[in-house]
């Protein structure tokens, strides 16, 4: 199927849930392109890991593989847990010798929003992101930029009330921090007052589905993964 990838360690692999669906995308470093998605149901994860992998996942073609499978259910499966998947998922790409990293949900999403959104920051400033569930439930990340990338300095979940005044819920999201740039990821929240709430403010909004940018975001992550995996530091 990827022969014509054979030693070229093109290919980027990244197992998620994708429409509710656990699958693994991979997508050619290149073009920056989906070339293939194969769905997989949890009860099958076993066969995954020991037939799918090994049977597609040599000859040199993959160049990392990203995992974002945390709130997978398997617990009607060998595994019972996702951990132990990704445990075993572990064994298979240090056996091929293929970097990888395994991310959180919300860690995806959050740098999604970084690089869909293209901020200019300059080393040691601040950012702020929202990143709304619904329209009354947020997730609020703060990262410092610095010469390694984004470094996160705190996160929290938060319920608001739309009813509140905007100096309220600009004090529920900020708390007393004061960041060099906040970014809004509006798509969820199409009812919240943000230009009320951020006035003044150094803000920037954001209207798309974040998972709209999963090969970007693939594509970047594994440029990340390779400046670890070339100065040998353990990311894993």
């Amino acid at each position: 199927m990827f022969a014509a990838y054979k030693n070229k360690k093109q290919l980027i692999g990244f197992i998620s849930t994708f429409g509710g669906a656990s699958a693994v995308i991979i997508i050619d470093s290149i073009t920056e392109k989906l070339v293939h998605y194969f769905p997989f149901e949890p009860e099958n994860a076993k066969t995954f890991v020991d037939e799918f992998v090994i049977s597609n996942f040599g000859n040199d073609i993959f160049k990392a593989f990203i995992v974002d499978l945390f709130g997978q259910s398997f617990k009607d499966t060998n595994f019972f847990v996702s951990y132990n998947f990704c445990n075993a998922l572990k064994e298979k790409f240090i056996q091929l010798q293929i970097p990888f990293y395994f991310i959180s949900q919300e860690s995806y999403l959050y740098s999604s929003l970084l690089i869909a959104t293209k901020i200019d920051l300059n080393f040691g400033e601040i950012v702020t992101l929202v990143v709304p569930k619904n329209n009354t439930k947020f997730d609020v990340a703060e990262f410092k930029f610095t010469k390694i990338g984004y470094n996160l300095i705190q996160e929290k979940s938060i319920t608001i009330d739309l009813k509140a005044k905007p100096q309220i819920l600009k004090q529920q999201i900020l708390g007393t921090s004061i960041p060099d740039k906040i970014v809004f990821a509006s798509h969820g929240a199409k009812k919240f007052p943000y230009k009320k709430v951020f006035k003044s403010m150094n803000f920037a909004v954001f209207d798309c589905c974040l998972r709209c940018h999963r090969e970007k975001f693939a594509v970047e992550t594994c440029k990340w993964i390779w400046i670890k995996h070339m100065s040998n530091t353990n990311f894993q």
